[in-house]
């Protein structure tokens, strides 16, 4: 709705819509993959996730 508004990309509300959308997409990919990941691809996952964020 933002975008079709012609909300600019640095709208604070256009970032925090892509960054909860973000959110759900990777909680559903992990909720999918209950089970399947080992503990150490998990503490791969959790740096992966945090140089992502530290970007």
């Amino acid at each position: 709705m933002l975008k079709s508004r012609a909300a600019p990309d640095d709208d604070p509300r256009v970032i925090e819509c892509r960054q909860a959308l973000a959110y759900y997409r990777l909680q559903r990919a992990v909720a999918a993959e209950s089970g399947q990941l080992s503990r150490a691809g998990i503490d791969r996952l959790g740096v992966q996730l945090r140089e992502a964020v530290a970007q």
